[in-house]
């Protein structure tokens, strides 16, 4: 009787979708940081008494994915395309490659598979990749960090 291997699915509860180009699907065992803040300015008119209020800008706050694996290299293919960048721009100092921004879903998942939450991230870009170890139970490649600046999420719940 032959044996096969079993891919490591059910204890990854995070699937990361990109939705640009390339990268079909990693998964990780956590995702953290995502947080929008909105900052408050004041100002007066005329004669007031008392500021106004309203808001002047968000930031957000990074994606941290970690604990993860992907199939093939595609996922490290693009943080090598953007470290080249800063290297050796193609087109010029401060412009970006067409790839280097790109839009991700992560789908968080249920025990049974079943879609619970999705976020997209959009215009995001590799702050930090750390390989993890080397380790011979997976045929996947490990990753243990990546994190990932954005400029604007949205979630939906399923």
């Amino acid at each position: 009787m032959h044996s096969r291997s079993r891919p490591l699915v059910g204890k990854y509860a995070f699937t990361v979708h990109d939705l640009s180009m390339g990268i079909e699907q990693a998964k990780f065992q956590k995702a953290t940081g995502l947080s929008m803040t909105l900052n408050i300015g004041e100002y007066s008119e005329g004669g007031a008494v008392a500021p106004m209020k309203e808001v002047t800008r968000a930031t957000f706050a990074n994606c941290s994915l970690q604990h993860g694996v992907f199939e093939n290299e595609e996922l490290y293919s693009w943080v090598r395309e953007t470290v080249n960048m800063l290297v050796g721009p193609p087109i010029g100092a401060g412009v970006a490659s067409p790839g280097q921004l790109r839009n991700f879903s992560i789908r968080q998942r249920r025990r049974d598979r079943s879609v619970l939450k999705t976020v997209d991230l959009y215009n995001a870009q590799p702050t930090t990749f750390s390989p993890g170890e080397f380790d011979n139970d997976s045929n996947d490649v490990q990753v243990e960090t990546l994190e990932l600046a954005y400029e604007w999420f949205d979630v939906r719940l399923r």
